[in-house]
């Protein structure tokens, strides 16, 4: 057994995994454990082998050829790993609007990117002007 302190185990980055609830040291802002991960890119390969095979199929057939939940290929849509085709389930965040993938219509998608592109214009300007603060 491995003691720590706790301002050592504090600056250590560690995270309970989202999904089996164990405890991981992450590198970036990974929410699932290693194993979770490797389980999910394998259930995601079979959806999308599934999907491959047979592109016509609707959701609740890849739900019961596969063993996913709907809410796990929704997320794969989300996500823009899969692509709906002649239906709209999922909105988009900013507007509401029905899409195939993707978190964001086309032109919320365009909007949220000059958005964010202005965010850092601001940013670079107020790190050259020497302000570093909130007004």
């Amino acid at each position: 057994m491995i003691l720590v302190t706790i301002e050592r185990f504090l600056k250590m980055n560690v995270k309970n995994c989202k999904r089996c609830g164990l405890l991981f040291k992450t590198i970036r802002k990974e929410t699932l454990c290693l194993k979770c991960i490797e389980e999910e890119l394998e259930a995601f390969k079979i959806v999308r082998e599934y999907v491959y095979d047979n592109p016509e199929a609707l959701i609740m057939e890849v739900v019961e050829a596969t063993g996913s939940t709907k809410g796990q290929i929704l997320q794969y849509v989300r996500e823009g790993r899969l692509i709906l085709i002649g239906s709209k389930l999922i909105d988009c965040a900013r507007c509401g609007i029905g899409i195939v993938t993707g978190k964001y219509c086309d032109q919320c998608a365009i909007t949220v990117e000059k958005e964010f592109g202005s965010i850092g214009k601001v940013n670079e300007n107020s790190s050259k002007s020497g302000f570093h603060g909130s007004i």
